[in-house]
Formats: C-alpha cells, sequence, structure tokens
C-alpha cells in the first residue's frame, strides 16, 4: 500500500530545497553573494532574508529526505529482492546522476564558478575547465550519490541484523517506546553530525546522512511512530520553532554548511 504521506514530505521538502538553491546565489553569509553584489557577511551588518532562509532549513530538509528515503527502502524490499533493489536504485539514482553531472555539470558550474570570480580560469586548457566546472556543477546530484552508497551499505546492515536476531526489525509495540527513541535519536544525530564529513565539500555529511537513513529504515517505517508524531504534531512543530529561532540567534553570521555549526547541540536539536 503507497504512503501517500511519504510523496507529499517529498514534495514539500523538493520545493524547499529549489527556493535554497535561489536565494543561494543572493545570500552573502560566509560567500560573497553572486547575483546581488554583496560582499561576504560580518558581524554587525544587518540581516538578509536569503540568509535567514538558509538557516531555517539547511540543518534539517536533507536529513529529512534521507529519512523518507529510508522509509520508502523498507517498503520496497518487502516485495523485492536485494538484487532488484540495488538494480532499481542504479537504474534511477547512480546512471542519471553520473550522466547528469558529465553531461551537463559544467554548464551550471561554469555559471557558479564565473560569477565567482575566477579569471584565473581563462588562460588554463579546456579540459581542466570542464573538469573544474563539471565539479563545480554537481549540485543537488549528491544526494542521489550518496543515497546510492548508502543503499547498498543498507543491504550490509540488513544482513548482519537478520544474523543476529533473525528478524528484519524489532517491531516497537508501545508508544513510551516511541518517545524514548525520539530522544534517543537526537543523540545519534549529534554523534553521527560529527562524523565522515567530507573536506571542502561539505555537503556530503555521510555520518548524520547514513544515520537518518538507517532510522528511517528501522523506526519511522513503523505505523505507531507516524502516528505519535501527528498526535504531537502541534508541539513538535513548536518545539521546531523555538529551537530554528535560537539555532538562527546562536549561528547567524557563521557559514551554515559548515560542519563545525552542523555538529553542535542546538542544530541537531533543531533538526
Amino acid at each position: 500500500m503507497r504512503k501517500i504521506y511519504l510523496d507529499n514530505i517529498r514534495w514539500c521538502t523538493i520545493i524547499l530545497v529549489v527556493f535554497f538553491h535561489v536565494f543561494f546565489f543572493f545570500n552573502n553569509i560566509g560567500i560573497t553573494a553572486m547575483f546581488e553584489g554583496l560582499l561576504e557577511y560580518h558581524q554587525g551588518d544587518g540581516m538578509t532574508f536569503a540568509g535567514v532562509y538558509q538557516y531555517a532549513v539547511y540543518p534539517w530538509f536533507m536529513t529529512l529526505l534521507f529519512i523518507v528515503a529510508g522509509v520508502a527502502a523498507y517498503h520496497t524490499l518487502q516485495h523485492k529482492t536485494a538484487k532488484q533493489f540495488i538494480s532499481g536504485r542504479r537504474n534511477k539514482l547512480l546512471i542519471p546522476s553520473t550522466l547528469g553531472v558529465l553531461v551537463f555539470g559544467f554548464i551550471s558550474g561554469s555559471i557558479v564558478v564565473n560569477a565567482s570570480g575566477a579569471e584565473g580560469l581563462q588562460a588554463t586548457p579546456g579540459f581542466v575547465k570542464y573538469i573544474v566546472y563539471t565539479l563545480s556543477g554537481i549540485g543537488a546530484q549528491w544526494f542521489s550519490q550518496m543515497l546510492f552508497v548508502i543503499s547498498l551499505l543498507l543491504l550490509l546492515v540488513r544482513k548482519v541484523v537478520l544474523a543476529v536476531q533473525k528478524e528484519e526489525r524489532k517491531s516497537i509495540q508501545r508508544e513510551s517506546s516511541v518517545y524514548v527513541w525520539l530522544v534517543v535519536m537526537f543523540f545519534l544525530l549529534w554523534g553521527a553530525s560529527k562524523l565522515l564529513n567530507t573536506p571542502v565539500v561539505e555537503s556530503y555529511r555521510f555520518g548524520i546522512y547514513t544515520v537518518a537513513f538507517l532510522l528511517g529504515y528501522y523506526v519511522f517505517s513503523q505505523d505507531i511512530v507516524i502516528e505519535v508524531l501527528k498526535k504531537w504534531r502541534f508541539v513538535s512543530t513548536l518545539a521546531a520553532v523555538v529551537s530554528g529561532v535560537y539555532f538562527i540567534y546562536r549561528a547567524y553570521g557563521i557559514y551554515y554548511g559548515h560542519s563545525s555549526l552542523l555538529s553542535t547541540w542546538y542544530a541537531n536539536l533543531f533538526t
């Protein structure tokens, strides 16, 4: 049975991602705003709406997509073999994202690089420009690449779990157990946010995104968890607003994509 709420969460979050990438060009937190001409923000400068929006969504929206992907993976593996699962992920994630970067990545990459004032590239050979532009034009394709790698890891984790406990997952029976899991989730995400973060291209946060995916697979795929979240949606919304305002207050002026900021307790509480 198709989980319609997963589709709704996915498309709503993707819209937030689209706005994020639009606002990126007008944001000057940690960078010079490419299309706006604003110099890099310094403490005491006025806030920009683009900057506030980036802080409001960046800590959590990709984590949410990995959780949703984990839930979807669980339901897929209930009626497909591991081989069919990976074949589907290869065709839907790896091949399109790789071809997309190699064929079209240099176009968006050249816009980003040239808007950043990379005049030194003008005298370099064409193939060097292509490599630089392509790497700069990966854009949101990193999500598909990471999701494919984590899907491979899932099959290994799944084998280990089945060997240890002889069943796919432990069912959560009581509502009180869900509250325990939500508290545990904070500490898991906080700890994982400090692990396996790639340098330079900091969007590849393998630690927290792998944990989020596995939480989706083993915890959020259970109906009782969704029912508890639905029951307390107004309280959790208020908590999200309060923790989000606190995060923006503490973090504003620090580049929102730095792993040092995203691994703080208040960033992960907001997440």
